[in-house]
């Protein structure tokens, strides 16, 4: 008994220690947005409306924290006490309506003081918590309003002083964790676990305001905490589309922003709407980051990208929100490098990049059957083919090359297309100025798969069509020749002439079904064709050098002169 009390108290304490020190979370959700003018109706943007809080909230739901202004803590508290307040003004009118029905219900003087003094005391208990209550609220203000003044105190003493000398960031940052380090932190959760999952209201919820205590109730009812809301305006062929996020449980607005592109442009809209929205949610400090790129040689030509934002120089630092950013560096002569990573819980980062040099080494690709067209290596242009440059020098760098041969060509409408061949060139097998050739068989893959598997289901649809016609010939076949044989019927000829129609079905089937495997044979040998063949070490391949004068000898045969 002693050693299970002792496991149980265990598992008691290992509970209590999980979700004493279990991470705060913080629900956002989005509402699909208003259409408010549009020239061509509202259905035309009805679409956009919905789609673009979902895509907002998917490029906000990478995991990060926020912190929880000081402003947004009291709110909370404040309505933790209006909450509590209610419950006990109920349960105060029900204590006194309890005690008014014990005059009618009681018929005994004596009991009836005493029944009535026992509920007094209830009242008056009811009553005290209601004070006690009210007087925390009053508390709570006054220790809000001593923050915000405070607040305002220190940031008059940020632009005063000796910080008045200082540049506006650093003197931003003079006092930048005075009351920050204690800041509360949550991680922020989606709505239903599911970016793709709006939150709705009635239309008479919706009527009162976001503000309004009905909207309120029903946020918190869903365990929501945030909320982006928005509208859409179209005038022609652009879009102005406004979002706000609101936080709950008063519904106060936290941030608004407004994007204006091009209404077919949803996605990029919807993007920027979240990027300008991630500081107003995450609610923290901007945060400064300092390089340090290694070796120093590659600071004059290095250039910075961070979050597709191009900066030509580096920059000795810069500000950025708290959150995922993702960088890239890039220098001549040096291997490229990116990264992302989480900036948080700090106001300073130092990030130390160690850039490898490059290593100039190269392959020469060519074919084994002369074609002209356009290789490529790894995505990169490598070069054009014809029968005078016969080779393209590739770049190596330790890995495999995957490229693409492709060849320009034209539809029978005269629209022009492209016939490409895939080749792999394996890392292990090649040095630096080795000679790699592969045999390119261009054709226009994507037709051809298609071509192919409107065959298979066409053969496949066969299939499926003829077989019921067999089974019911054969169940007529079966069905005549069990009654001939219990002499139920004499009509041979009527059992003959069913099974051949079933055995001719059956034929029919087998048919169908051999050549539904010939076409999934041949439907799976096509799209193989996506795969790239393996290219191989040869022998070096002089290019031909093209005669001088030969495109003036061409043009003068053309013009019908003599050479």
């Amino acid at each position: 008994m002693k050693a299970l009390r002792r496991f149980f108290c265990a598992v008691f304490f290992a509970c209590a220690c999980f979700f004493a020190t279990a991470e705060n979370t913080w629900t956002l959700a989005a509402q699909k947005f208003e259409v408010k003018q549009t020239a061509f109706g509202e259905s035309a943007l009805d679409a956009e409306a919905e789609l673009i809080p979902k895509i907002i909230l998917e490029q906000i739901s990478q995991d990060f924290t926020r912190e929880i202004p000081n402003e947004e803590l009291y709110r909370r508290k404040q309505n933790k006490l209006l909450t509590d307040r209610l419950a006990l003004f109920l349960q105060l009118s029900k204590e006194m309506r309890s005690r008014d029905s014990l005059v009618i219900s009681e018929s005994s003087p004596r009991k009836l003081k005493k029944k009535i003094a026992a509920q007094d005391e209830k009242i008056a208990e009811i009553k005290k918590h209601i004070a006690d209550n009210l007087s925390e609220a009053e508390k709570l203000s006054a220790e809000e309003n001593a923050a915000a003044e405070s607040a305002k105190n220190e940031h008059e003493a940020d632009f005063g002083g000796e910080n008045q000398k200082k540049p506006p960031f650093l003197r931003f940052f003079a006092h930048k964790n005075r009351g920050q380090e204690n800041r509360e932190t949550e991680k922020v959760l989606m709505y239903k676990s599911d970016s793709s999952e709006l939150f709705s209201v009635s239309d008479e919820i919706k009527s009162q305001g976001i503000e309004s205590f009905a909207y309120s109730k029903a946020a918190q009812e869903a365990e929501i905490d945030g909320l982006i809301i928005g509208s859409i305006s179209s005038y022609g062929e652009y879009a102005s589309v406004t979002a706000e996020l609101r936080v709950f449980p008063s519904g106060t607005l936290m941030g608004c922003v407004t994007e204006i592109g091009a209404a077919s442009d949803t996605v990029q809209i919807a993007k920027n709407l979240a990027h300008a929205l991630m500081p107003s949610l995450s609610n923290s400090m901007p945060i400064r980051i300092a390089f340090d790129i290694e070796p120093k040689s590659a600071n004059d030509s290095v250039s910075l990208s961070l979050d597709g934002v191009v900066f030509p120089e580096l920059p000795k630092e810069i500000f950025i929100d708290a959150g995922i950013h993702t960088f890239s560096i890039e220098a001549d002569g040096f291997d490229s490098e990116i990264f992302s990573y989480n900036f948080q819980n700090k106001s300073d980062f130092s990030i130390k990049v160690e850039l490898n040099k490059s290593k100039s080494e190269y392959i020469e690709v060519y074919l084994k059957k002369s074609l002209e067209g356009v290789l490529y290596a790894n995505g990169i242009f490598a070069g054009e083919i014809d029968d005078f440059q016969r080779t393209a020098r590739v770049k190596i760098n330790g890995e495999n090359i995957i490229g693409q041969f492709s060849v320009p060509s034209k539809t029978a409408d005269g629209a022009e297309k492209s016939l490409s061949a895939y080749f792999f060139v394996p890392s292990k097998k090649i040095a630096d100025g080795d000679f790699v050739s592969f045999r390119a068989k261009p054709v226009d893959v994507d037709s051809l798969i298609d071509k192919s598997r409107k065959r298979m289901y066409t053969s496949y649809t066969l299939l499926v069509m003829s077989l019921p016609v067999a089974f019911y010939c054969y169940g007529k076949f079966d069905e005549g020749r069990k009654s001939y044989n219990l002499e139920y019927t004499n009509d041979a000829d009527y059992v003959k002439k069913w099974q051949k129609y079933s055995w001719g079905f059956f034929g029919l089937s087998a048919v169908l079904g051999v050549n539904f495997g010939i076409q999934l044979a041949r439907y799976l040998h096509t799209a193989s064709k996506v795969l790239p063949v393996t290219a191989k070490k040869s022998k070096s391949v002089q290019n031909t050098e093209k005669p001088k004068g030969i495109d003036e000898i061409e043009e003068k045969k053309s013009e019908g002169e003599p050479e």
